[in-house]
């Protein structure tokens, strides 16, 4: 049995509610706490219904406390008669409605996890989908029970080959023919991003442990790089001089209609500047300096 708050914990992997009886009342029911099967192995589920349950037995003993002053005997009668619907109501349901957790895949994981984080702020919602798409990629939808520190070790070295941008540079890769052993780049992730993939699968993990999905240590606890690592290669590539001639050789941005199509090139040419500052600039923004015509 594993506590996940004050109300709710697991066993076999569902979720149940429990809650505390008032000592008097001890005698007369012959137990110290009502626990209830939620029928549920998702932990949102679980905490609405420990939620409504909480607010329902509640209601029902304060019930119970003004009826004692009336009639104590008809008042314990009532309160047995409607915990006994409770329980009938929330009996353990049979395993066969439910996946088990030893079937249940990283997709499934990652669907409840994400679901349970509805107050994320925006760009890390977007990084962690794409880092659990990443995992998806590189090791396939395995079952996350089978996750252990060798898969995660090998999901590192992996992803220390893929490209910058690998998603859409591969996006016509079959990634389950990949050769591992032997596939590298010219342009890998920076070391800072590897981390971040790491830290948030580790994340993830943590959930899982918490929320009953997982009963081994954090495969990926303590998985970085170190921050000294350099990147084997440059990040950046310039063109070739055939490259060149071909860009600014073509008809197409020689256009009177727009003469964008040349001046956005020519001027990243020259000053090095990012596409979209360069996009960005009014004909006054510029100057006419050494003009020997």
């Amino acid at each position: 049995m594993r506590t996940i708050e004050r109300s709710l914990y697991t066993r076999h992997n569902h979720y149940y509610f429990r809650m505390a009886l008032p000592r008097f009342i001890h005698p007369a029911l012959g137990i110290k706490e009502i626990r209830l099967a939620l029928r549920t192995q998702d932990l949102s589920e679980a905490r609405l219904k420990a939620v409504k349950l909480d607010f329902d037995l509640k209601q029902k003993l304060k019930a119970f406390n003004l009826a004692l002053l009336d009639s104590p005997d008809g008042a314990i009668e009532t309160l047995v008669e409607e915990l006994q619907a409770l329980k009938a109501q929330n009996r353990p349901q049979s395993l066969a409605g439910y996946q088990r957790t030893e079937e249940l895949r990283f997709s499934h994981i990652v669907k409840r996890y994400l679901d349970d984080c509805p107050a994320d702020a925006h760009s890390t919602r977007v990084h962690k989908e794409s880092t659990y798409e990443q995992f998806l990629d590189v090791m396939g939808d395995v079952v996350f029970k089978a996750i252990k520190i060798e898969q995660a070790r090998e999901f590192k070295s992996r992803i220390l080959k893929l490209p910058v941008n690998a998603k859409k540079i591969m996006r016509h890769e079959d990634w389950s023919k990949i050769d591992w052993d032997t596939f590298k780049t010219d342009n890998p992730m920076h070391p800072r991003t590897i981390n971040n993939r790491l830290s948030y699968l580790g994340v993830l993990f943590n959930w899982a442990i918490k929320a009953g999905y997982y009963h081994q240590p954090n495969p990926f606890s303590g998985l970085k790089i170190p921050k000294s690592q350099k990147v084997t290669s440059s990040r950046t590539h310039p063109f070739k001089q055939e490259e060149l001639q071909a860009v600014f050789g073509s008809s197409l941005i020689h256009s009177p209609e727009q003469p964008s199509l040349l001046w956005v090139p020519l001027i990243g040419l020259y000053s090095g500047m990012r596409l979209n500052e360069i996009c960005q600039l009014y004909v006054q923004d510029t100057e006419v300096s050494c003009n020997k015509n």
